[in-house]
Formats: C-alpha cells, sequence, structure tokens
C-alpha cells in the first residue's frame, strides 16, 4: 500500500494480490491538463495515483500523463460531476486554476469529499462578488469605478489608471492597465472575449509593492505562508512573469495581509488547505489589499520555487489534503533565497534567444530547471498572459541581493527576442 490511506475510502478496482501486497487503486480527478498542472499531475503518478485528466484543449500535455483523461470544459460542472461519479474518484484538484475552481468544489461538495465548498469557490472567483465581500468585511481593496454597459466618463481617469478585467478568467488573461477613455474602448473587447460570462470591471489601479503569498490553511488559520515578490509585465500588461523568495516586504505588512486573509476565509467557512492570493501594498504603505485568493494551488510554478527554497513540498501536501489525509506541515524550514523565472518575448514573432548563453546555464549549479518549451523559430505571441510563456527556469543564491543580480544576469544574456517579419495573423493564440 502506497499510502495508509482510511480504509473507507479505499477503491478496490482492481483488487489483485502481487508478491503478498494488496494493489490499490485511488482516483484523484485534475481538472486542468496545461503546463501549470504538469507539477500536481506527476506528484499524483509518483504517489502512485489513479490520475483523472480533465480539459478541452486535446494538445495539453497532461493529457499524456494520465490514466484517463477527458476533453471537456472544466467549467461544465455537470459534465465533471458525470465523469467524477463513472470513475469513482477519491478526490479532485483544480491547481492554477480559477476558472475550473467553481466546479472542482461543487463536485466535491456533492461527493462529500474535501474541498472549500461550492458557495466560497463561487464567490472567491468571481471579481465583482469578491470586491462586494471586502466591502461588506470592511477590508481595503480597488474601488470599482464601472461594470458592464455604461460608458466611463472622460474625467474618470485623470486620477489615476484604472484596470479592466474580465469577472471570470485566469492567468491575466484580458486584464489591461488603462489610462484614457481611448484605451478603455481599445481593450474592452479583448477583456469580454476573455470572461466565462462575458462580463468586465473597472477597477481602480494601485501602484505599489506588488506580491503574492502561497501557503496553508489549518482550523481557518494561515498556519503556513510563503510571501513572494512578484515580477510583472511592461503596461499595459500585468501577467506574472517571475517571483523571488524570500520577500523584501515588512513583516508587519505581511501580518495585515494574513490578517485580511484570515477574516474572509472564515467568512467563507474555507477551514483548511492550500491557498493562493495576490496582493498590492501602495508606495506609502496605508493600504495593504487582496486583489485576488483562491483556495488552491498557485500557477506560475510557485510550488517548485518552494520546494527548491525550503523543501517543503505543497503539491504533495494538497494532494493528500484533497484525499481527506491529515498531511504534516514542517516544523521548521531553512530558506535559500529563490526566483523563478517565467520566460517570454514582449512581441509577436519568431523565437530567437543566445542558444549559446543558455547552453552555458544548464551547467551552472545555481540554475536548476532550465527548460525552453518552444523552439527557436517558432512562431510565439508576446508574453502578456500565462499562454504565452516560452519557458522558465530557477535561480538561487545565498543572498536575496545576489539572486536578483543573478535573475538580471540571466535574462541580459538569454536576449530573448523575435523575428519581427513574421504577422501575429500568421498563426493563431
Amino acid at each position: 500500500v502506497r499510502f495508509p490511506f482510511k480504509i473507507d475510502k479505499w477503491r478496490l478496482d482492481p483488487f489483485s494480490f502481487l508478491g503478498g501486497l494488496f494493489v490499490i487503486e485511488k482516483k484523484l480527478m485534475v481538472l486542468g491538463a496545461s503546463l501549470y498542472q504538469l507539477e500536481a499531475i506527476g506528484s499524483a503518478l509518483d504517489s502512485g495515483l489513479t490520475v483523472i485528466t480533465v480539459d478541452n484543449r486535446l494538445e495539453n500535455p497532461g493529457h499524456r500523463l494520465a490514466h484517463n483523461s477527458y476533453n471537456i470544459d472544466t467549467t461544465d460542472i455537470e459534465a465533471v460531476f458525470t465523469v467524477a461519479v463513472q470513475e469513482g474518484i477519491a478526490g479532485i484538484i483544480a491547481p492554477a486554476t480559477d476558472v475550473a475552481l467553481p466546479t472542482a468544489a461543487v463536485v466535491a461538495e456533492r461527493l462529500g469529499l474535501p474541498g472549500p465548498g461550492a458557495a466560497a469557490a463561487a464567490t472567491l472567483c468571481h471579481k465583482v462578488r469578491f470586491r462586494d465581500l471586502q466591502k461588506k468585511l470592511k477590508l481595503p481593496s480597488p474601488k470599482v469605478a464601472h461594470l458592464k454597459a455604461a460608458m466611463p466618463d472622460h474625467d474618470l481617469f485623470t486620477a489615476h489608471p484604472w484596470i479592466i478585467k474580465p469577472t471570470r478568467s485566469s492567468g491575466s488573461k484580458g486584464i489591461f492597465i488603462i489610462k484614457s477613455l481611448a484605451q478603455y474602448l481599445d481593450f474592452l473587447p479583448q477583456s469580454r472575449l476573455n470572461s466565462l460570462d462575458g462580463e468586465v470591471v473597472l477597477e481602480e489601479y494601485i501602484e505599489g509593492f506588488q506580491g503574492t503569498v502561497e501557503g496553508v490553511l489549518s482550523d481557518y488559520r494561515v498556519s503556513l505562508a510563503f510571501f513572494l515578490d512578484r515580477r510583472t509585465a511592461l503596461p499595459p500588461y500585468v501577467a506574472t512573469h517571475g517571483h523571488h523568495l524570500p520577500t523584501l516586504l515588512a513583516p508587519h505588512l505581511q501580518a495585515r495581509i494574513v490578517a485580511q486573509l484570515e477574516v474572509i476565509f472564515q467568512k467563507l467557512a474555507v477551514k483548511e488547505g492550500p491557498f493562493d492570493a495576490d496582493f498590492v501594498v501602495s508606495a506609502d504603505s496605508e493600504r495593504c489589499s487582496i486583489l485576488e485568493m483562491a483556495p488552491r494551488l498557485g500557477g506560475n510554478s510557485i510550488s517548485r520555487l518552494i520546494a527548491l527554497a525550503t523543501g517543503f513540498d505543497l503539491v504533495d501536501f494538497s494532494i493528500k489534503t484533497a484525499l481527506g489525509l491529515a498531511p504534516e506541515l514542517p516544523v521548521e524550514a531553512v530558506l535559500t533565497p529563490t526566483a523563478v523565472c517565467l520566460l517570454g518575448v514582449e512581441q509577436d514573432g519568431l523565437l530567437a534567444y543566445d542558444q549559446a548563453f543558455a547552453a552555458e546555464l544548464e551547467t551552472c549549479p545555481w540554475i536548476h530547471d532550465l527548460d525552453f518549451e518552444v523552439a527557436p523559430l517558432t512562431p510565439v505571441k508576446a508574453f502578456i498572459n500565462g499562454r504565452h510563456r516560452v519557458g522558465q527556469l530557477f535561480i538561487q543564491a545565498p543572498t536575496r541581493a545576489l539572486l536578483d543580480a543573478r535573475v538580471e544576469q540571466v535574462l541580459n544574456g538569454l536576449t530573448l527576442t523575435v523575428d519581427k517579419s513574421i504577422r501575429s495573423t500568421d498563426y493563431t493564440d
């Protein structure tokens, strides 16, 4: 037996006797099969679980690893529920995707499996409902200036920039920083196209420190939190390009973010499991606002970053939690300064980079998991959302200052660029 599973949770299909050991099948359903779900899929496979993937993109790599895969949209709750019943799953997760989290929550709730609760997921994964909750709880949050069809006034953009975003989406798709009515009109169609319900929201853009916190909730309290400094694309885009650990954010500001997280999770009755949140601290440190949060594993290779930096396997912890186990948290962890760099280009075109420099990096002792997912001279799109990255790597150093210097050295040395002779209309997203 690979894990000390509870007997009432065991599935004995097939059930055989080999070498004096029972071979027990236990099924985990993973919603999503893209690059950002691969770590969870691989961890589940390494643990001896039977993995079921659900994703409507047949080309996504997770499907090739799974025991069984289904070409189903992860937002189709009834179709996913039907498969979950047929497969007899013992747990369900939606790592690195807000789009699929409400489905995972509903399926888990119906089957009596561990999960955050359908009502909580529905609130946290909808931009307007989440802002309404923050307002109700008297927590700091960006101002919401515009919703649905009404045309904003020119004067709205004189005070500060705004962000236009879909009410339901993920991976920074359809999110833009705007400073004028003209930009609003330019980006509105893209935001609507990337919204599951076709609606968008206009929010105040807060200048300041951009960060992410990844952690574990136990009995409604944050029992483990990793604060990460987030690097983003140049405006008007907001896509995450990397994270640095440890954070430079002051401890008292970290505490304010944690306090807000606990208030919200308690209000929504989310008791335990992994969580991911993005936040901003204003330049004067007066405003600490949670931008997004979800009771799931974060994307952008954060779990791998934490494992390299601390040795704690957050993915394994989350899978066991989803299966109804009670995995232990680390009592103490030594943190090695570590960064993840998500690689991409600023324009559409044919990918180009310094291949000789990349080869040197593969032999460098402080570089880990350098992976180009796209070959040179392949058509690529500008890295303005999570789908458009071309690779990743992890960098370590004895100090945060040296880590930051090494990140700049590597990114400058790779000289990621494109051949501008190809038109963006020559290929599709």
